[in-house]
């Protein structure tokens, strides 16, 4: 399980308290897997407590799960039929921003470029200053893999860039949540891979045709925060 690491920038966002509602867990659609140890510990939690903590974040219009996938995944393996969300429009640009995770692993990065030359990817060397971020939001390349001292840039399947590392080093792999951050924070033995995100419709798009992505593939964020909501689980439908 990676861990997480926030840029925190500017002034903490305003509180607003959204209304909590009780949705059903058939009807929401997922578009990234769940990590085994986070659903495995978000199990125990709810076992423990009987309350969950934080509602489900969930686009109204398609139901798609912006913020939640272990939730609604571990409350229907207790057979529970529903869960406490929170329904913002997701086609609001100003309430909700789609963005993607940064990973930083801790390998050198010559390991990590001698895994992914065995896929079929199109690999080049480049002057580490060359990292650019308008290269990506073009989507010219589809990931820089490197650090200061040696970078390439990557063109290929972008899931199979992000599964290559997943499979290989998940347990040494920081989160960030700002492209620039996770470049600056690698050195010699570090390896950080930075790549292009999903655009919104895309995402529609491909929960529509059945797509479910690996986890940290998106990060949506909200204008506010949300409130916990310590919901009791007994207020929730089971099956019987």
């Amino acid at each position: 399980m990676g861990v997480e690491v926030r840029s925190h920038k500017g002034p903490e966002k305003p509180l607003m308290d959204f209304p909590v509602v009780k949705v059903k867990i058939e009807e929401l659609t997922p578009h990234e897997q769940t990590i085994p140890t986070e659903l495995d510990w978000f199990i125990e939690s709810v076992r423990d407590s009987d309350v969950l903590i934080w509602p489900m974040i969930i686009g109204d219009e398609h139901y798609i799960i912006l913020d939640g996938h272990h939730r609604a995944e571990g409350l229907r393996r207790l057979n529970y039929k529903e869960a406490p969300a929170i329904l913002i429009d997701y086609s609001d640009d100003d309430l909700v921003k789609l963005d993607t995770w940064y990973p930083l692993v801790n390998f050198p990065v010559d390991e990590v470029i001698d895994h992914l030359q065995k896929l079929d990817l199109d690999i080049e060397e480049i002057d580490p200053t060359k990292f650019s971020r308008a290269a990506l939001n073009d989507r010219e390349i589809t990931a820089f893999v490197g650090n200061s001292t040696k970078l390439y840039q990557v063109i290929g399947d972008r899931e199979t860039i992000f599964r290559e590392l997943r499979d290989n080093w998940l347990a040494n792999i920081t989160y960030y949540d700002d492209a620039d951050m996770c470049f600056e924070k690698s050195n010699p033995s570090h390896t950080a891979l930075v790549s292009w995100a999903y655009t919104k419709e895309e995402i529609i798009e491909q929960v529509n045709n059945g797509v479910v992505h690996l986890p940290k593939t998106t990060r949506h964020t909200l204008k506010y925060r949300v409130p916990k909501c310590n919901f009791p689980l007994s207020e929730l439908e089971r099956n019987e």
